[in-house]
């Protein structure tokens, strides 16, 4: 199976690339698994100006990442939430993608903020955005609060809690894809 992560930030010295690298350390240890961190900060994507079926010359880089998201298995979404949304950068890239570029392809959520709610408003907001994108956004969910303090310096994780969260979120999402996967 392959399980690509989408770094959503292009934020300097951001923390959820820290969630990123946990969750693709995590993701390597399950068996008969690949993973990639797909990183929004070093892609340099337009901004959309026009739309995506009318664009004549698709950035390169764009065209390799709608074919590694259709041919996933899975897909896992690392967003920072700002001012109680997902980064503007995240949405526009997301704008950018054709219709149904996550086509039936079940979506992890992994949230982060530097307070107390783990970034529930950037997850209800990509929960829905997944959908338009014919993304099956699963139910479990993993919420990094207080990022800048869960993490240390070699980003293993500070708190206890955030191990048996992941795997669960983990195990859910794999789940999805190995049901999806025998039905497509």
């Amino acid at each position: 199976m392959h399980i690509p992560i989408l770094l959503g930030t292009t934020r300097t010295g951001n923390q959820s690339s820290k969630v990123a690298a946990f969750l693709q350390q995590q993701l390597r240890t399950m068996e008969d698994m690949t993973t990639e961190v797909l990183n929004l900060g070093e892609a340099h994507f337009p901004m959309l100006e026009e739309r995506i079926r009318k664009v004549e010359d698709l950035p390169p880089l764009l065209q390799q990442w709608v074919h590694t998201f259709r041919q996933a298995d899975g897909i896992i979404i690392v967003t920072p939430e700002y001012k109680n949304s997902l980064p503007g950068s995240l949405k526009n890239f997301l704008d950018l993608l054709p219709a149904g570029a996550f086509h039936y392809t079940p979506i992890g959520i992994a949230s982060v903020t530097s307070g107390a709610l783990g970034g529930i408003n950037a997850l209800a907001h990509l929960r829905l955005i997944s959908l338009s994108l014919k993304g099956m956004p699963i139910p479990d969910r993993f919420m990094v609060s207080h990022v800048q303090d869960a993490f240390d310096e070699q980003g293993q994780p500070v708190s206890e809690k955030l191990m048996p969260q992941s795997d669960k979120f983990l195990r859910e999402l794999v789940k999805y894809a190995k049901a999806f996967r025998a039905i497509n």
